[in-house]
């Protein structure tokens, strides 16, 4: 067994160094230090001290999750990213990630049915590849059916035309401008044959 041997405040409120056998040997924030009855002339192990640290990053990053949650949902690849930028080992991060999960502020399937709502300018293309990049997997990921897709893809053309002229070269533009942003291309061509009451040529 080891000694702590000093106790000290760290500039950063909140938060403490443990000293073991006077060496530094952790940092701690101030609800571990009483929660665990930590103090000075108290006899400890190494292992037993390591356990508590992990304890107290488990929870000090679960905090920093829920914080970022409360601003928007966030996939189970971003959270990991965000906590490995921040140099939480991989245990800790596995440990906070099933946390997160067991509470139910974690789920891949509510995130992307949330990010699809919330994203309503951009069609099936360009949402599929967005939410891979956040580590979605394409089983989870249930996109618009054709018909919402249509109805997306003609509101945002009809906000479009309002500040554009009827004319074929707005008409290309528009074609060129919903493609890019992922809406399929047949759904395109019939949304611009309604609004134009023409057929487009293939572009």
């Amino acid at each position: 067994m080891s000694i702590i041997t000093n106790i000290t405040a760290q500039k950063k409120k909140g938060r403490h160094n443990i000293y073991l056998d006077g060496s530094y040997f952790c940092s701690l924030d101030d609800f571990t230090v009483l929660s665990e009855h930590l103090k000075i002339g108290m006899e400890v192990s190494a292992e037993q001290l390591n356990e508590i640290q992990e304890k107290n990053e488990i929870e000090i990053a679960f905090s920093k999750c829920i914080r970022l949650i409360s601003v928007r949902l966030r996939s189970v690849f971003e959270l990991e990213e965000y906590l490995k930028s921040k140099g939480y080992l991989d245990k800790v991060i596995k440990n906070v990630i099933k946390k997160l999960k067991d509470y139910k502020y974690l789920d891949d399937i509510v995130f992307s049915k949330a990010y699809i709502n919330a994203h309503k300018n951009y069609g099936k293309n360009v949402l599929m590849h967005k939410l891979m990049q956040k580590g979605i997997k394409k089983e989870d990921i249930k996109l618009f059916s054709a018909e919402e897709e249509k109805n997306n893809a003609k509101i945002m053309a009809k906000k479009y035309v309002k500040t554009h002229s009827e004319d074929l070269k707005t008409k290309e533009k528009l074609f060129r401008y919903l493609f890019s942003k992922g809406f399929d291309y047949e759904i395109v061509k019939q949304v611009l044959n309604e609004i134009f009451k023409s057929e487009i040529e293939e572009i």
